[in-house]
């Protein structure tokens, strides 16, 4: 690994090292969280437009999930049927509140390993590899991260560097 986080995938040893790093694991155990955990208000009406901003926040074209679905999915979802916004917010709440079985729970925790391309000079091409995630999971997510952004910047401080800070995680690594 180069020191900008670049890989050079040509080389037979950064492959082995990405493939000793990330082993391929088909029976990875997803989390059970606690179930009716979250305290995230889904009637709020700051809660509902806080999602609908965020689903729009993409832009057209990202890469698709594991099975497919990307935010274009639920974009073209709320331009063509507003009301279904309800049902988006159903399911982050059966997200959130750990109320999904294990199959179903899988299906939202799987991810699509991408290659990022970055700098080149051939021969030498850098790749870094990047996780896509469920639209739905995303969603969850930035719930989740804004109902508790607060208690985490009180308690990290300056070194909360993960969420929010433009190459945050850069930073730390």
């Amino acid at each position: 690994m180069s020191s900008n986080g670049l890989g050079n995938v040509s080389c037979k040893v950064i492959r082995e090292l990405i493939a000793t790093k990330y082993p391929r694991d088909p029976a990875r155990e997803v989390p059970n969280p606690a179930r009716d955990s979250s305290s995230i208000d889904f009637d709020d009406e700051e809660t509902v437009q806080r999602v609908r901003k965020y689903i729009f926040s993409f832009r057209r074209g990202e890469s698709c999930s594991a099975h497919g679905w990307s935010m274009d999915f639920l974009q073209d979802l709320l331009f063509y049927s507003p009301n279904s916004l309800a049902g988006i917010l159903v399911m982050n709440k059966l997200i959130l509140n750990g109320n999904l079985s294990l199959e179903v729970r899988k299906l939202f925790f799987r991810g699509r390993g991408v290659p990022l391309l970055g700098p080149a000079t051939p021969p030498v091409i850098k790749i870094r590899p990047i996780f896509v995630g469920d639209p739905f999971h995303k969603v969850s997510s930035n719930l989740l991260v804004a109902s508790i952004r607060t208690k985490v910047i009180d308690k990290c401080g300056m070194h909360q560097l993960g969420n929010g800070i433009s190459g945050g995680t850069e930073i730390v690594i």
